[in-house]
Order: C-alpha cells, then sequence, then structure tokens
C-alpha cells in the first residue's frame, strides 16, 4: 500500500493516459474504417490504424491541449503524492499546509472556508483551481488579440 500512497500521482496519471490513448485507438479505428468502407477500399486492422499519420496526428494534437492537462495535474497533485518530485511533499511528513484549519475556528489568518471545514474545504480548492486556469486563459486570449490587432 505505500508503493500506492508514493506514488498514486504517476499511477492515476499513466492510467488515465493509457485509457484516453486506448479510447482514442477504438473510436478512431471505428471512424477512418467506417470512411475506408464508404470509400470502397479494404478495412485496417486496428494496430496498423494505430500506427498511422491519422491516429499519431490526432494524438499530437490532443497533447497540445496544455490547458486540460496542467487542470488535470493541479487536481490531481491536491491530492495524490509523488515521493521524489519537487512539486510533492514528503508523504512521511506532515507539512504545514496539510494542517487541519477546521478545529481552529478562532484563527483568523485562516481563511473561511477551512474555519468551516467539511466539504466546503475541497469545494474551495477546485474553485481556485477553476479560478487560476481562468485567468491563464484569460492572459493568453490577450495575448492572442493583441498579437492579431498588431499585425492589422
Amino acid at each position: 500500500m505505500k508503493f500506492f500512497r508514493d506514488n498514486g500521482l504517476t499511477i492515476v496519471l499513466v492510467i488515465f493516459s493509457a485509457l484516453t490513448i486506448g479510447g482514442m485507438i477504438v473510436t478512431g479505428w471505428f471512424v477512418f474504417d467506417h470512411e475506408l468502407t464508404e470509400l470502397g477500399t479494404s478495412e485496417v486492422d486496428s494496430a496498423i490504424y494505430a500506427l498511422s499519420g491519422n491516429f499519431l496526428s490526432s494524438l499530437f494534437e490532443n497533447w497540445e491541449l496544455e490547458f486540460l492537462k496542467m487542470s488535470a495535474y493541479l487536481m490531481l497533485t491536491a491530492f495524490l503524492f509523488q515521493r521524489g518530485s519537487a512539486e510533492s511533499n514528503d508523504p512521511d511528513e506532515p507539512s504545514e499546509i496539510d494542517e487541519d484549519l477546521s478545529n481552529k475556528p478562532s484563527d483568523t489568518q485562516a481563511p473561511w472556508p477551512a474555519r468551516v471545514g467539511g466539504w466546503v474545504g475541497p469545494c474551495e480548492q477546485i474553485r481556485l483551481v477553476i479560478d487560476s486556469h481562468a485567468s491563464h486563459h484569460r492572459k493568453q486570449t490577450r495575448k492572442s488579440i493583441a498579437k492579431v490587432s498588431s499585425r492589422s
């Protein structure tokens, strides 16, 4: 069990990646096969499709979705550890940031969701991730608009 706790982030990301790539192979293969049948050519094996330029092109296009990847990574790092990672705390040592502030309602330094406790804290964590993602997206949009307007 210690292995899964210490490497939870990597395990979850590998499983999600494998499921995503597997789903892309199956759905892409069905669509590609259907298009080939409509054109009157022979069907293609799924292994051949997985090595084709059609699949590899769509795979690399999906890897470019940096906002989705970073949002998922941020949300997962809030709950999972990765021993040896610079972004992850040591799972064997409690961290100040992990201290339960809900039993300190008189602590004025604690944010209100931490003082309330219960389900409010995790909801606030998710809200903060979404808010930082939206803020980053707004900055990128402003940069894109500035580039387009400077060209004209």
